[in-house]
């Protein structure tokens, strides 16, 4: 089933041919499910099969069509007895399946083939894993997710928590999900919340009552829990060298204990929960900003441009054009000079204006302009004989 964050049914799929016996299906029993955004590729646990299937949408993208491509590797084969929760990292290309009568979790990398093939002798994936026992997990480990944001992973814990782990199993933290009721928490997922574009929330799937009797039963539920990471909305400028200051707008921002550039530590002021001003560190490099509290990460959607300018850069806010009328005395108009460069910022900036095509009136060049600099409030000080575009304004 595809929904959208609001809960919203889009499109669902079938893995057994019972309910659709022309299209390429497989699994009688899928569990767990898991999307790698990098290829996007399917992974659906399968603990009557013992198995985790990947499923690829073929050349045409779209899955429960000819062209898609189904291969699988055994969980039977490193012990999984009970194959329920799977959970993917894209960005280390490993997944991670849970054995819930073993309470263990299995991290599954590639060899050298790049393929999900099976371990030896079958295939050359390369095997680890850790225990769930000691974080209060005994059984019931039907839901994992993986966060990419804090590179940390989610597990179901019986009914009311959910436990946060590095992805060697160290506990970060528990949830308290008990104010949602359920009864059986299984999958889990994060991604978007309904709430906010930029916010993260985490989804967890209720199975109520689980009575195979009965084909019509449907009492499942959805809770979406927002974490209350930091959101970043926008950032102000978008570019901009080493030691420049950078103005981040969004939400959550109270309780900030770390500010980030694309990885590296950043220098900031927290304004309010709604604004915080930080310095591009050194050996900052281009990419996302992130903002941690005490509920996790907030990632912005959009990079930041690191520049490597290393004099002053001045660039004028915007073009000016209009006339000035015969005899007129002290007309003017205002722009903004900025340094986006390394170079000081302070200095003498010169003013030169180009005359129109065909003007002869004196006193435009240089000496007819009065000017400040930073807010550039240019002004005629003389009269002119005849009247004439604004002149063309050129920095140095």
């Amino acid at each position: 089933f595809e929904m959208n964050p609001v809960g919203s049914l889009l499109q669902t799929f079938t893995t057994y041919p019972k309910f659709s016996p022309t299209s390429s299906l497989f699994s009688k029993e899928p569990t767990g499910l898991a999307f790698n955004p990098q290829n996007c590729h399917f992974y659906l646990t399968d603990d009557s099969a013992s198995r985790v299937w990947e499923w690829d949408p073929g050349p045409d993208g779209i899955l429960n069509t000819s062209d898609d491509v189904i291969t699988w590797i055994s969980t039977s084969a490193f012990g999984d007895k009970d194959t329920e929760a799977v959970a993917f990292d894209s960005a280390n290309n490993r997944m991670f399946v849970g054995d819930s009568l073993n309470n263990k979790v299995f991290t599954i990398t590639p060899g050298p083939n790049g393929l999900f093939d099976g371990i030896p002798p079958t295939g050359d994936d390369v095997l680890t894993s850790f225990g769930t026992s000691g974080l209060g997990i005994t059984g019931n480990l039907e839901g994992m997710e993986y966060n990419p944001d804090s590179n940390t992973l989610y597990l179901t814990k019986k009914n009311t928590s959910i436990v946060e782990v590095t992805t060697d199993g160290i506990a970060v933290r528990i949830f308290d999900i008990s104010a949602a009721s359920a009864i059986l928490p299984a999958g889990l997922a994060y991604g978007p919340g309904s709430w906010s574009a930029n916010g993260k929330s985490l989804y967890v799937t209720d199975r109520m009552v689980d009575n195979g009797a009965d084909s019509k039963e449907n009492d499942g539920r959805i809770y979406e829990f927002d974490l209350g990471n930091p959101v970043i909305d926008s950032f102000t400028p978008t570019s901009g060298p080493v030691g420049s200051q950078v103005t981040l707008t969004g939400s959550k921002f109270s309780g900030a204990s770390a500010v980030a550039f694309n990885g590296t530590a950043a220098t900031f002021t927290v304004d309010s929960d709604t604004r915080i001003r930080a310095d591009v560190p050194s050996g900052a490099t281009s990419g996302t900003i992130s903002v941690s509290n005490g509920a996790g990460v907030g990632v912005s959607s959009g990079s930041f441009m690191v520049s490597t300018a290393t004099g002053p850069d001045l660039t004028l806010s915007k073009t000016h054009s209009g006339n000035f009328t015969q005899g007129q005395v002290g007309a003017s108009y205002t722009l903004t000079v900025s340094n986006v460069g390394t170079g000081p910022t302070s200095g003498t900036v010169t003013v030169t204006d180009t005359l129109p095509t065909g003007l002869t009136a004196t006193g435009l060049a240089g000496t007819g302009w009065s000017c400040s600099v930073s807010t550039l409030t240019c002004t005629r000080s003389d009269a002119l004989a005849a009247a004439a575009s604004y002149p063309v304004i050129t920095l140095t």
